[in-house]
């Protein structure tokens, strides 16, 4: 449902009736973090004007959100519109099972042995700040042939995308597996 393209027009809309057209439209909950935004001095009734079409409702939601200095995660099966800060305390935690990438690739001259350069190549090229080694809540550990990642929903969200290119990668180039 976030993937799919749409069109959206909002001017001057309070916030918390945008929420509900974006349930309405999507078809999932939607949640506004309340005591977050409080904290945070935004109310719920801030107006929205934001017109974007043809964009994946993703994309709209990052950008509508950001002009008003929120964001979102999913958390419990709903989306929850929150402060970057409490989204940023919310972790999840996902397996990845990742056996089918951790075999080689000797094109590049590298041989993956092991779990250590798939972890090394996450944490290095998704949001660096915040994992464990540099001070950060997040976390990768190796679970059979499985990656165990404790991170926000957004962090988890780019994790997906980078395993499922590199996937593509792997499948395009029946070296890149040798």
């Amino acid at each position: 449902t976030l993937d799919a393209k749409g069109d959206w027009a909002f001017e001057d809309v309070p916030l918390n009736e945008v929420c509900a057209a974006i349930q309405e439209k999507l078809g999932i909950d939607v949640v506004l973090d309340v005591k977050a935004l409080e904290d945070f001095g935004i109310d719920t009734g801030t107006p929205i004007t934001k017109s974007l079409q043809g964009i994946s409702n993703r994309s709209f939601l990052r950008l509508m959100l950001r002009d008003v200095e929120l964001t979102y995660t999913m958390q419990l099966g709903a989306l929850w519109i929150t402060t970057s800060a409490r989204a940023e305390s919310l972790l999840a935690i996902k397996v990845y099972p990742v056996g089918d990438l951790l075999s080689g690739d000797t094109r590049y001259g590298q041989i993956v042995q092991g779990y250590s350069l798939l972890e090394v190549a996450i944490r290095s090229n998704i949001a660096p700040d915040t994992w464990g080694q540099l001070g950060g809540p997040g976390a990768i550990e190796r679970f059979h042939n499985s990656l165990v990642v404790g991170q926000t929903s957004g962090v988890q969200e780019q994790v997906e995308q980078f395993l499922s290119t590199y996937r593509t990668i792997i499948a395009n180039d029946p070296g890149a597996s040798e």
